[in-house]
């Protein structure tokens, strides 16, 4: 069975269509029923998954067309909370399998980019490297890189409404106007674009959460427990 349709142009019916077909795609991938839950639709006025991020949970974010590009910038991305100083190697370890010095950049609102960047300049397509104020590094540890840098995007309303009202969203809950992005892929992937890409990392990865569009889906904590216990064998093996 395909779901590559459902991703080319989402319209308004994804939604529907995944609280449908969700029991299908666990058959798909031969899991167990129940282990990939339905929880939505998301309600853009709730706080739930800004609260999530903002008590460290890793979302996988799906959402319309796909960027065209080496960067993700809010349409197919991993996001999570950049103040947390572990962040950037819990993801290597348990999500993109990569090297642990490997950099996340930060998506800040753009009005706040002269806040947190020195000479700051506008840059909408993580297209610049730019240096983090000293008063603001120990604010965001999990998208400063050691050179005190982020190769940031700057994200506003009108170029990605919905992703600016993420961050905006966490903003309001946690005062930062940023948060932690990289493209949702694993290493040596491409970034993903169907909706079996997007459940295949996610049932195989560290992922907390997974956003379609605005239906949210949860790992059962069981399946949560099992995949770690294998992770963990697999690390004490090599």
């Amino acid at each position: 069975m395909k779901f590559d349709a459902l991703l080319l142009d989402f319209g308004g019916v994804i939604s529907r269509t995944l609280f449908e077909c969700h029991a299908e795609i666990e058959g798909y991938f031969g899991l167990r029923r129940g282990s990939l839950r339905w929880r939505g639709p998301l309600d853009p006025a709730s706080d739930e998954l800004w609260r999530a991020l903002s008590e460290g949970k890793i979302v996988g974010w799906v959402q319309g067309r796909s960027e065209f590009g080496p960067r993700a910038l809010g349409n197919r991305s991993i996001l999570a909370d950049p103040r947390s100083m572990g962040v950037k190697e819990r993801i290597n370890a348990e999500v993109k399998f990569r090297e642990e010095f490997r950099p996340f950049a930060p998506s800040i609102l753009h009005e706040y980019g002269d806040e947190y960047f020195e000479h700051y300049q506008f840059s909408p397509y993580m297209e610049r490297t730019l240096r983090f104020k000293e008063s603001v590094k120990a604010k965001v540890p999990g998208v400063v890189h050691v050179d005190g840098t982020g190769r940031l995007q700057s994200v506003t309303r009108k170029i990605n409404p919905r992703y600016y009202n993420l961050i905006k969203a966490f903003h309001d809950i946690t005062g930062v106007p940023v948060v932690l992005n990289t493209s949702f892929n694993v290493m040596g992937k491409p970034i993903i674009h169907s909706v079996e890409d997007a459940v295949g990392v996610f049932q195989t990865s560290g992922l907390d959460l997974l956003v379609i569009e605005n239906t949210v889906f949860v790992k059962d904590p069981k399946y949560q427990l099992a995949t770690r216990k294998i992770r963990r064998e697999e690390a004490v093996l090599a």
